[in-house]
């Protein structure tokens, strides 16, 4: 009998064998030879499953960001968590919060030139601050904020911080991270604008 293959398991594991490739050699690094090396399948597979090499790099992009909602996820349901633990997530403090940015910049100056890509990176960033966003409790921000104002100025720091995070990691460690993006959030007066979990 043939062997019996589950598409949608594999689509994703080539999915994530995709995103592990390009945080380790980026997205010219990311031939077709070394995706299906990576899969542990053939070049000539690789059709089977997506319509083309863009389709697969496509789906490790979308791959990383299903990765970052885990990790929101998890992080939200500990006893206690604010919204600086929820919004860690998105850092590189750790080895997935690493692979994870390596890939969304790796794309990102992609970005620049693919409208494509640049409707994806869009339509994330406003999921992103949409989601924060509605978490926030307006009645304890600063008058001079709005919840959408405080949001993407906060998710701008995030981005920053994190690039510089990849770039220098000796510096820029997972607690250095952390306590950096308190203290902004401190300073944009919504550290304390909203607990989430048990002690809301």
């Amino acid at each position: 009998m043939p062997k019996l293959v589950d598409h949608e398991a594999r689509r994703r594991d080539i999915a994530e064998a995709a995103a592990d490739l390009i945080a380790a050699r980026g997205l010219d690094g990311a031939t077709s030879a070394a995706l299906a090396r990576a899969a542990g399948c053939t070049v000539g597979a690789l059709p089977h499953y997506f319509q083309g090499k863009e389709t697969i790099l496509l789906a490790a992009l979308r791959a990383v960001n299903e990765s970052l909602e885990r990790r929101a996820t998890a992080r939200a349901a500990r006893p206690g968590a604010d919204l600086c633990t929820l919004l860690e997530a998105a850092l590189p403090v750790d080895a997935p919060g690493r692979r994870d940015n390596r890939v969304w910049f790796a794309f990102a100056g992609r970005a620049l030139q693919s409208e494509e890509l640049a409707i994806e990176y869009r339509r994330r960033y406003r999921e992103l601050e949409a989601r924060a966003e509605a978490l926030l409790d307006p009645a304890r921000l600063p008058e001079s904020w709005t919840p959408t104002l405080a949001m993407q100025s906060l998710f701008a720091f995030i981005d920053g911080l994190a690039l510089r995070a990849l770039i220098d990691r000796r510096r820029w460690t997972g607690p250095g991270q952390r306590q950096l993006l308190r203290q902004q959030m401190e300073l944009l007066g919504i550290a304390d604008s909203l607990i989430v979990g048990p002690h809301s």
